[in-house]
């Protein structure tokens, strides 16, 4: 993109820039309410103890006033797991989607773990998110068993999108019986 500096002289030379022009943030951020996250904890220390991943689906609710997305349920379907993969049953997917579609939210969040792995994207991830996402918007979620987690959005339509390092944090809830 060419750039142009005017001089006292009145004249105009055109120079090059190799500057990137700044990419938008995505200003979004993910709160998992702490019950579903202690649910998916559970599941993540329990498919660890015999050395397997372990994945599953959850229900967002979206407050496009705060642009915040909120993970108020998550369930686990039938799969196949290994030590490094995880693939959940497409029928059982079908189920759960049935199962849950009179109860709150939009079923858009894929949560998985990697174990005792870094919480990162890898090939087979970045696929699933493809294909889980279709047409419209997804969100997904990687744990491992240090209770570390990584997030992204991801958008096919009307343009791609894939945000990573989306802000994500456990809203934690204390009982008020204990605290009086």
């Amino acid at each position: 993109m060419g750039k142009v500096n005017n001089t006292n002289t009145g004249t105009a030379a055109a120079t090059t820039t190799t500057e990137k022009p700044a990419e938008p943030e995505f200003q979004a951020k993910l709160i998992i309410e702490d019950d579903v996250f202690q649910k998916i904890m559970h599941w993540v220390h329990k498919a660890a103890e015999k050395r397997l991943e372990c994945s599953g689906l959850g229900k967002v609710v979206y407050d496009e006033a705060t642009n915040v997305f909120r993970v108020v349920d998550a369930i686990m379907v039938k799969q196949e797991n290994t030590g490094s993969t995880t693939e959940m049953d497409p029928n059982a997917i079908g189920e759960a989607m049935y199962k849950l579609k009179d109860s709150e939210g939009m079923l858009n969040w894929w949560w998985h773990s990697h174990v005792k792995m870094d919480v990162f994207w890898s090939g087979t991830d970045h696929d699933a998110i493809r294909q889980l996402g279709g047409p419209g918007w997804f969100l997904a979620t990687v744990f491992n068993v240090f209770e570390e987690m990584r997030s992204c959005y991801y958008q096919a339509k009307p343009f791609r999108i894939f945000a990573d390092h989306l802000e994500t944090e456990v809203e934690r809830q204390i009982d008020e019986d204990l605290i009086t």
